[in-house]
């Protein structure tokens, strides 16, 4: 008695597009990064992934999109002493 699977959309999956755009965000995330810097395109990269992946709470979205690159660049920078790009504009 095991569970069937409807043989009609076995190769159509709507869980790919979240993953494809996911990943051609990722190439523009890196593209991004000697020209924005570190903060500025993680900030972007995560707030698209957050709403990418379903959460539709703004503040939630903005406040976590800049407090973890600020901490991970905290960390990085200072904790590990390991310089990440600063971008054109580097304050």
């Amino acid at each position: 008695m095991g569970l069937r699977q409807s043989g009609g959309d076995v190769g159509k999956s709507s869980s790919a597009r979240p993953v494809v755009l996911a990943v051609g965000g990722f190439i523009i995330y890196l593209a991004a990064l000697p020209y924005a810097g570190f903060i500025v395109a993680s900030v972007l990269f995560y707030a698209a992934l957050m709403y990418l992946y379903g959460s539709r709470n703004w503040l939630m979205i903005g406040a976590s999109s800049i407090i973890i690159p600020v901490a991970l660049f905290v960390l990085f920078r200072y904790g590990f002493q390991i310089i990440l790009p600063r971008g054109v504009l580097a304050f």
